[in-house]
């Protein structure tokens, strides 16, 4: 943290996950806790590597694993809207010129600007989906 006050250079690397994260407490009205939707968000940010060709088709799986390997939510809520999620993502810290997020990719992750909206909805389209209330509480205290 004293090498990147400012968040612009390696402490992105803490972000991984939280772009769709905050869009998902944000949709869900805080239904989803902190944890529950930056696990979430890195199983998209897996999903949105692969769309990317940044990483390959075992890479993605992994995210998925890791994230349920701990008991942890993988699915986005099944009554959240992609096109409001894409909004809030817009308004991220990351998104300095266009849609920003931390990926994974050949040399590791790293910050990825100017992500393409098609991407993004594409990626979101391939999550899988689970109600809500099936999705809380699954990280424990």
């Amino acid at each position: 943290m004293a090498e990147d006050e400012r968040d612009s250079g390696k402490r992105h690397l803490l972000n991984y996950g939280h772009t769709l994260g905050h869009a998902l407490e944000l949709a869900t009205g805080f239904g989803l806790r902190h944890g529950e939707a930056v696990a979430i968000g890195t199983v998209f940010a897996g999903r949105l590597a692969g769309v990317l060709g940044r990483i390959d088709q075992s890479r993605v799986d992994e995210h998925l694993a890791v994230v349920g390997h701990y008991g942890l939510p993988t699915a986005l809520p099944e009554d959240v809207d992609p096109d409001g999620l894409v909004r809030q993502m817009h308004r991220d810290k990351k998104a300095l010129s266009g849609l920003g997020f931390v990926l994974d990719g050949p040399a590791g992750a790293e910050l990825v600007t100017d992500v393409p909206e098609d991407a993004v909805f594409r990626a979101l389209a391939q999550m899988p989906r689970a109600p809500l209330d099936k999705l809380i509480g699954a990280v424990t205290a």
